[in-house]
């Protein structure tokens, strides 16, 4: 597996000096998080966004993160349909291979229809462009909280760019089971996403309090070799949003990220 880190485990940090930071520790397999980017690019140009991932040698492994695509139909659908069109376009002149889409946390629709529906025409648009789709389940959804429906839902729309992201924070505080991981000889993995939490009531847990794995509850370890004997080597991204560590250095956090991850699967 590869050692990566998402931008959002950074958030406060600018965008070329989190970015520099990491190239200097190595910890160049990076998950662009998607609304910094945007922000980024309000005063500089993509070409010069591509030139500095040239020059320090980062490798975007994906986009994080796209909400509303997943909505039932209506005019809240379609604009964010319009800024995901937009994103995709990004993403393709920049060289991000894959975009993370998240489920509704924010409604109370419980209808799998729209949902599917929503992730064929994400996955056809992206395809369209070059581009990987990752869903993502959450535990605070409604629907699509957990692996056995996430997979349910990749297999029924059949899309051959279509694969899991797979947040361990998510999988670990929500309702899915350790048996729930034998699913993932069965679907394409695209991303592995870790963190932990400590002394925290599961459902309790918030994005917030997310610590570097390997130093809290999550048995980080045990999943993550369960993951590798899917056959899955490509990257596990460390996903901190948490405040607290946003006032750490960029090069400080990378470094810890990479001692976190070596220690859970050293090879």
């Amino acid at each position: 597996m590869i050692p990566a880190i998402s931008q959002c485990s950074t958030l406060a940090s600018p965008f070329r000096e989190e970015l520099e930071q990491y190239s200097g520790c190595r910890m160049n397999h990076v998950e662009i998080w998607l609304p910094k980017l945007e922000s980024w690019l309000k005063t500089e140009s993509v070409e010069t966004t591509s030139r500095l991932f040239s020059d320090l040698g980062i490798i975007p492994i994906a986009g994080s993160i796209q909400g509303g695509l997943l909505r039932p139909a209506g005019e809240s659908r379609k604009a964010h349909e319009e800024h995901y069109r937009r994103r995709l376009d990004l993403m393709q002149a920049l060289g991000i291979p894959q975009v993370v889409l998240v489920p509704e946390t924010d409604h109370e629709s419980v209808e799998l229809g729209p949902v599917a529906e929503g992730l064929i025409r994400a996955s056809q648009w992206a395809e369209a462009f070059g581009i990987k789709v990752a869903l993502e389940f959450s535990c605070r959804a409604r629907v699509v909280n957990n692996l056995q429906t996430a997979a349910m839902l990749i297999k029924l729309a059949a899309q051959p760019n279509l694969s899991l992201c797979l947040d361990l924070f998510h999988f670990w505080n929500g309702p899915s089971k350790e048996s729930d991981l034998e699913l993932l000889g069965e679907i394409p993995l695209g991303i592995v996403q870790a963190s932990d939490i400590s002394g925290i009531p599961r459902e309790l847990a918030t994005d917030g309090q997310r610590i570097l794995p390997g130093e809290g509850d999550i048995p980080l370890k045990s999943l993550l070799k369960k993951v590798g004997q899917t056959g899955y080597s490509g990257p596990v991204s460390v996903e901190l949003l948490n405040p607290q560590i946003w006032g750490i250095k960029p090069s400080h956090v990378a470094e810890l990220s990479l001692s976190a991850l070596t220690r859970l699967f050293p090879k």
